[in-house]
This record gives C-alpha cells, sequence and structure tokens, in this order.
C-alpha cells in the first residue's frame, strides 16, 4: 500500500509487547493450574528446567496448542523429588501433569509459563485412568484372557525374546538359562527392541509380528528388560501392544521388572514374572518338573512291576503247592500208559521189521537169479559176436594181402630197370628226356640209356609219325 502514512504515531515491538505483557498480567494476576502433557524436558547447567506443553485432541490425537514452560533451579530442586517420591515415576517427557503456574511475557523472548508447583496425584490418576480404559476395552473386545488360554508345553526349548540387544537383564536371562546345572538344552533367538520410550510400543509390536512371520514358530515369546522407572515402563499400559500380546497366538511370558504394579502388557500374557531371572528360573523350573516326574514316574513303575512279579511268584507257588500231587499222579498215570504203548509198539515194529526183512531177501533171491540169468546170456552172445569179427577180419585182411602182393607186382613190372631189360630204351637230348621227334632236329646228338651201357646217336632224319628212324654212326 503506498501514499503518506496516517498521522499516527507507530509503536515500537518492545512497545507492543510491554502492552501485551500488561494486558496478561492484568487478565492472570494470580497463578492457576493447567493441565498439559510434556512433549520435551530439558535440564540445563545451572539447574533450570525448560519444557515445552502441548494438549492434543482426545479423538485425533493431533496438537491443538503448545506452550514453553520454566521451572527455576530453586523450584526444581524441590519440585522434582517430591513429584518422583510420591508419583513412583520419573518426571519426564511423555507424561501428562498438572502444574500451577503464573503466565509471564518477555519483550524479548515471548510467551511462557514459570511453574511453581507440580500435582502428582493427576500424573497418577491420569496413567491409572489410561490404564483402566485400557484393561476395559481389552474386556469388551473379548482378547483380554485369550493368550492366558494357550497351554504351555511341558518344557519350552524353543524361545523368541524380545529385549533391548544391549540390556543387562537379556544377558542375566542367557547365562541363567543357558548355562544351567542340569544340563538341559534350549534354543534362544533375540528379536532386538525399544523397551522404553515415544518410539518403544511401536518397536516392541514390529518384533511380536516378526517373530509370527517366522517359517519354523518358537514354543513362547519372552519379554523381558532389566527394571526401570515407572515411567519407563509405561510404554507396557498402552492398549495397542497389550491387544497385539493378548491375542499372539503363541505364550508369551513377560519379566519386565516392575517392583510393585503389574502393566497392561503383563495382566493379558500368558505368565507373568518380576524379572528376567525369574522368567528363566519358571523355564528351568518346567524342565524340572518334568524331570523329576518322569523319574517319579520311572520309580513307580519299577516298583509296580517288582510288587506284580512278587504277587504272580506267590500265586504260582501257590498253584504249583497246590496242584503238585495232581501232576504227580498225572506224569505217572502218562509214564505207565506211555510204558505200555512202548512196549505194544516195539512189538508191532519187531514183527513188521521180521515180514519187511523175509520180503527184502525174497526180492533179493529174485534179483540175484534175474542177475545171473541175463549175464549168462550176454556172455554167450558176446562170444558169438567175438567169433564171428574174428572170422571176418581174417577174411577182410587175407584179402587185402593179396591185393598188397598184386600191386607189389605191377609196380615191379613198372620198374624202368625191369622195362629196360625187356629191349626198350630212354632217349635223352641234353639231359632232358624225349617223348616225341619234335624234341629234336636233324643232326643233333642225342642219348640212349640201354638195360646194359649208353649210346651216343646223331639224328640224320626223322619222321613224325610213330615210327621215328635214326643213322647210327
Amino acid at each position: 500500500m503506498s501514499g503518506e502514512p496516517n498521522h499516527i504515531t507507530p509503536l515500537s515491538l518492545s512497545e507492543i509487547n510491554s502492552r501485551i505483557r500488561q494486558v496478561l498480567k492484568e487478565n492472570f494476576p494470580d497463578n492457576f493450574w493447567v493441565v498439559a502433557e510434556i512433549s520435551e524436558m530439558k535440564v540445563n547447567a545451572a539447574g533450570h528446567c525448560y519444557l515445552e506443553l502441548i494438549e492434543k485432541d482426545n479423538l485425533s490425537g493431533k496438537t491443538i496448542a503448545k506452550a514453553r514452560g520454566n521451572i527455576w533451579a530453586f523450584t526444581f530442586r524441590l519440585l522434582r523429588p517430591y513429584f518422583e517420591t510420591t508419583a513412583r515415576i520419573n518426571l519426564t517427557a511423555g507424561l501428562k501433569v498438572l502444574v500451577q503456574a503464573q503466565v509471564e511475557f518477555h519483550e524479548l523472548y515471548g510467551y511462557s509459563l514459570n511453574i511453581t508447583d507440580i500435582d502428582p496425584a493427576y500424573t497418577m490418576g491420569d496413567m491409572a485412568r489410561q490404564r483402566a480404559v485400557a484393561i476395559e476395552r481389552l474386556k469388551a473386545e473379548g482378547v483380554y484372557d485369550m493368550n492366558k488360554s494357550l497351554e504351555l508345553p511341558l518344557v519350552i526349548q524353543k524361545i523368541a525374546v524380545i529385549s533391548s540387544s544391549t540390556a543387562a537383564g537379556f544377558g542375566d536371562f542367557k547365562k541363567h538359562l543357558l548355562q544351567n546345572d542340569g544340563g538341559y538344552k534350549f534354543t534362544v533367538r533375540l528379536f532386538p527392541a525399544l523397551m522404553q520410550g515415544e518410539e518403544a510400543v511401536e518397536s516392541l509390536i514390529s518384533a511380536l509380528e516378526k517373530i509370527n512371520n517366522m517359517a519354523h514358530p518358537f514354543e513362547a515369546v519372552v519379554i523381558i528388560r532389566g527394571g526401570g522407572s515407572q515411567s519407563d515402563l509405561s510404554c507396557f499400559d498402552d492398549y495397542w501392544l497389550a491387544s497385539h500380546v493378548a491375542q499372539f497366538p503363541l505364550p508369551v511370558l513377560t519379566g519386565i521388572g516392575h517392583e510393585r504394579d503389574e502393566s497392561v502388557v503383563d495382566l493379558v500374557a500368558n505368565t507373568s514374572l518380576k524379572t528376567p531371572t525369574a522368567v528363566a528360573d519358571f523355564i528351568l523350573s518346567r524342565a524340572q518338573e518334568l524331570d523329576g516326574y518322569l523319574y517319579d514316574l520311572q520309580s513307580q513303575f519299577v516298583s509296580e512291576v517288582k510288587r506284580n512279579l512278587e504277587q504272580k511268584r506267590s500265586e504260582l507257588l501257590f498253584l504249583f503247592m497246590k496242584f503238585a500231587p495232581r501232576m504227580r499222579d498225572s506224569l505217572q498215570r502218562r509214564d505207565k500208559k506211555l510204558l505200555t504203548l512202548g512196549m505194544t509198539f516195539r512189538k508191532t515194529w519187531s514183527q513188521n521189521l521180521a515180514s519187511q526183512l523175509a520180503l527184502l531177501n525174497g526180492f533179493y533171491s529174485q534179483s540175484r537169479n534175474s542177475s545171473q540169468h541175463i549175464l549168462s546170456a550176454q556172455r554167450k552172445y558176446l562170444s558169438r559176436t567175438t567169433r564171428q569179427l574174428q572170422v571176418i577180419t581174417g577174411n577182410y585182411i587175407k584179402r587185402k594181402q593179396a591185393m598188397a602182393v598184386r600191386l607189389a607186382q605191377l609196380i615191379q613190372s613198372l620198374d624202368p630197370v625191369n622195362v629196360l631189360k625187356r629191349g626198350y630204351s630212354i632217349s635223352y637230348h641234353h639231359g632232358r628226356l624225349l617223348k616225341n621227334s619234335e624234341q629234336v632236329d636233324s643232326g643233333d646228338t642225342m642219348e640212349t640209356q640201354l638195360h646194359s651201357g649208353r649210346i651216343t646217336s646223331k639224328v640224320t632224319g626223322k619222321n613224325t609219325q610213330k615210327e621215328t628212324e635214326t643213322d647210327l654212326e
């Protein structure tokens, strides 16, 4: 907006703040009680406590108002121990409080509430009210006793633990459980979670969901922490966490470390114990109880077996004494009967044996005679056959010998020496035997072998006919 300013004297910022301060002082001259939730809390080195106070909508949970609060060191040194001793919880962020305050407005620092007193009864009542509301809601929804209705295994060996990984309580639990004197074996897996603060509820529920989604289910879930103040444990009064525990499909055991009151989670859990070590003792005690039960059962079984054996022994002895005379008489009668049967059998057997022997002797004689006749006939046949073979063989040999003589005579007659004796000769030309006249020509010299001597001749002529004419020189 342009133009000359109105002829109004402008106010400085400090003057406006001073007027606001005066208005607030006139309208809020005295201290008054304020209900608010502590969202932040800081204590500086001088001992002054600075708070951020908020108000949330009951339905949406959104912050609808905010203010700074101060507790000066002198007052804070008195209020803090008074509040924590009375309420049994630490004064910390997250608590809903009723404080007595005076409205202050400083030109430089602005609006704040100067707190001079705090009512621990209100905070205790609010926490109790929220706790009661959560319990009634769980009961109205029918889930309050669901986890309690689950039956615990006789021995819990596969255990999922929800705790802080650095918590001393978790270390005590593992050491006490796994290093037991009985040598019992357990499987423990940690699912880390925040155990206090504004994010604790969400972290604990997330751990429960991880356990529920495991492919290999556990036998029980243990939620433990090593104790703490009432405000540190306020997350275990949360409705949503308690609802998840109440409806969890596995038995939940708690050892949260409350010194006095039970949390809502303790109330809906299957089994609630005070400390992590107490949870370990409870799990061990179930194993020891089963061990003792089995030992007692074994002792009872052995005793019962011994008693039954003794009773049966007595009954058998009684029966033996009662029936022994009858048994002896019966045995004697049976012995006599067996003796008679034996004698009868032996006599019958002897007679049968004699007849069988006679039958065998007759069969033997018949077989012997028949065998002798057969052997005699075979001998005659063999002798006759032998003589016939001798005659036939002799005739065959004679024929073969005559044939051999004739063949020898024929071979002898064909001997070249004998042929030459009969006037025949053999002619050669250059050492080759002459068989026809074509093998020589006129003028060739040839040799002729006679029975006695050899002559040499010269061919003067030849004839291709069977007769060959030669001139001898």
